[in-house]
């Protein structure tokens, strides 16, 4: 009888269904260094291109042997993104091999990995470049789901040809002429779309209807987001550069405005779209500008979007340009008595956590150098400047011996501020000798006090409450222990000094 009873499920296809609830992902790896593990994200939600590194994954590490690793994904119930590389041992930040791929339920996929090799950034300050990812020389893939990754790879060549042809027609236009080049451009933009939705159309067979439809989607969507930053830019520079011509450009953006024709795809396949989510959070901000920023973006997006896309894009829209909204808590508070959607609900809370001003500061309670702990209550009445770094940092130590050592010096014998040094090492010796170094904090400054995270690390309640995913990282508490600024610190030196003075003017 159970015989009959599976004979009839697979014929109703609810156990290939069931099976390709999980993905495999196997490969070989060659490297300039040896590599002993790998590591893989996989999000399960997504939003834009510009906010997944900032979102929530499933993490899995898989052990190298022979140059070869496997892993297995389960719990997959539509494409998903994922990527290759490593965490950082110390601060957990993910060193990148490759960009984000979509995977889908079922996939058993193979890749050879040849040439992996460190992508270094150069900073002036320090004399080792800084590791801030990794590189691979080629990429052989096979098995099922390689179509969906050859396909990728072909819409970048011709994104790149394309990256290329707008860099050499912006190198000739001078201002006056930007909008004469707003018009000669949308032909480029037109030609880069039929192009890759023929790219698209090579591989139908290749894919499943809903992968077909996702890409149509994200092809799609991806040119209009590039259509109206162009266009905002463009709008933007004119009356920062030209204000006479301002009306002008203005008009052109309106007459080459046009909407993406995208409503007829299954709102399921625009909702796991991150560059149709982005779409709908860049039009908000276009027509914003169009329409003379009498209406904020986000209502907009509120106004012309409903259900999960709705939801969706106005948590975009204020992850990724929330900070630079006066009336944060404000907008952010209308926005969520609509939001349905549990994962943007959560996402706009927490956005309003560690990034509205006026919100309390985490009361954090660390260890000096002595030993002494140090609580963001004893600093009560000061303007609290707040810097995360680990050592190894280059970045971290370039932000130090550039800007924030000067500007230390420069407010030394100002009474109502202090620079506070949180490191994420976790070996206290190691900590002790960076901030002996002068290398990423200063030792010997009154008005520098070195705190780290007791051997947590970045696992800290600390680090997890400000969701620090990069460093170095800063924030700018008041005198009344509540945020001033939580991004958009890491500044030269004279706008670092002008921020933090402006500060201390306005808590008088």
């Amino acid at each position: 009888m159970k015989h009959y009873i599976l004979l009839l499920c697979a014929a109703l296809g609810i156990l290939p269904l069931k099976a390709q609830q999980r993905a495999v992902l196997t490969g070989t790896i060659t490297a300039d260094t040896a590599w002993d593990y790998i590591s893989l994200r996989v999000w399960d939600e997504t939003l834009t291109p510009r906010t997944i590194a900032d979102l929530p994954t499933r993490n899995f590490n898989a052990d190298i042997h022979n140059g070869q690793f496997r892993f297995e994904v389960p719990d997959i119930k539509k494409p998903v993104y994922i990527t290759l590389g490593k965490f950082n041992k110390v601060s957990r930040e993910f060193l990148y091999m490759m960009e984000q791929t979509l995977l889908e339920p079922g996939d058993s996929l193979n890749l050879q990995l040849t040439g992996v090799t460190g992508r270094y950034r150069k900073i002036p300050e320090i004399a080792e470049p800084w590791l801030a990812g990794y590189g691979v020389a080629a990429i052989k893939i096979t098995g099922r789901g390689a179509a969906r990754m050859e396909l990728t790879r072909a819409l970048q060549a011709e994104e790149n040809r394309f990256q290329d042809s707008m860099s050499k027609l912006g190198r000739r236009v001078e201002l006056p002429q930007t909008v004469a080049y707003m018009d000669s451009s949308m032909p480029i933009f037109d030609y880069k779309l039929r192009t890759q939705l023929q790219i698209l159309a090579l591989f139908r067979s290749r894919l499943s209807k809903a992968m077909y439809q996702l890409q149509y989607a994200d092809i799609t969507a991806a040119n209009y987001v590039s259509r109206y930053e162009h266009l905002h830019l463009s709008v933007l520079q004119v009356r920062r550069g030209l204000p006479e011509q301002y009306p002008a450009a203005l008009a052109a953006a309106k007459r080459l405005y046009k909407p993406a024709n995208l409503r007829d795809l299954p709102a399921v396949t625009l909702a796991n779209s991150t560059h149709y989510i982005d779409l709908l959070a860049m039009e908000g901000r276009f027509l914003s500008l169009l329409n003379g920023d009498n209406i904020a973006p986000y209502k907009y997006i509120q106004q012309h979007n409903k259900g999960i896309l709705r939801d969706k894009a106005i948590t975009a829209y204020f992850l990724e340009s929330g900070r630079n909204i006066s009336d944060l808590k404000a907008q952010l508070d209308d926005a969520l008595s609509f939001t349905k959607d549990p994962f943007c609900v959560n996402l706009l809370k927490e956005t309003a956590r560690i990034s509205t001003a006026g919100m309390p500061a985490f009361n954090f309670s660390l260890p000096d150098t002595a030993g002494k702990i140090v609580t963001l209550a004893d600093l009560k009445g000061k303007t609290v400047f707040v810097d995360f770094w680990y050592t190894g940092c280059g970045a971290c130590s370039g932000f130090y011996k550039s800007s924030l050592s000067k500007v230390e010096a420069a407010l030394l014998n100002n009474p109502d501020v202090v620079f506070v040094t949180i490191s994420v090492d976790k070996n206290r010796n190691t900590w002790i000798n960076s901030v002996r170094k002068d290398e990423y904090t200063s030792a010997g400054k009154a008005n520098v006090i070195n705190l780290y995270t007791a051997g947590q690390g970045p696992d800290h309640d600390l680090v997890k409450w400000y969701k620090v995913k990069g460093y170095p990282h800063q924030l700018l508490i008041g005198k009344d222990g509540r945020i001033i600024r939580a991004s958009k610190l890491q500044l030269p030196e004279q706008q670092l000094l002008a921020v933090i003075k402006e500060a201390l003017t306005t808590q008088r």
